[in-house]
């Protein structure tokens, strides 16, 4: 099995809803699995933050998805035992950045 190589990447959050922390699971545009968040912070009124990824994954412009994970982390269900009434989690959607501010304008 041939070996991933993993990169950081640099995203803003496109609508700020909840905060963003280290560990949030980052996902593509195709539901695949990329890495997960290092660090985010708010820069004026934007969350703006890092992950380590899949370098496969790693395009500048891409949309990705952020999955703010609840603090208790049993406390979702399967998706298969959802009833009527249950919550579960919603993506915040990112784009992923040039790696070094001020190299290219999204």
């Amino acid at each position: 099995e041939a070996e991933s190589k993993m990169t950081i990447i640099r995203f803003k959050v496109t609508f700020n809803g909840r905060k963003i922390h280290p560990e949030n699971i980052v996902i593509g545009k195709r539901g695949q699995y990329m890495g997960e968040v290092t660090s985010c912070a708010y820069a004026d009124d934007e969350q703006i933050g890092m992950a380590l990824v899949e370098q496969n994954y790693a395009k500048e412009g891409d949309k990705i998805s952020i999955f703010v994970l609840p603090k208790d982390k049993n406390i979702e269900k399967q998706k298969i035992e959802l009833t009527f009434g249950d919550k579960i989690t919603l993506p915040e959607e990112a784009i992923i950045l040039p790696r070094f501010r001020g190299t290219k304008n999204i």
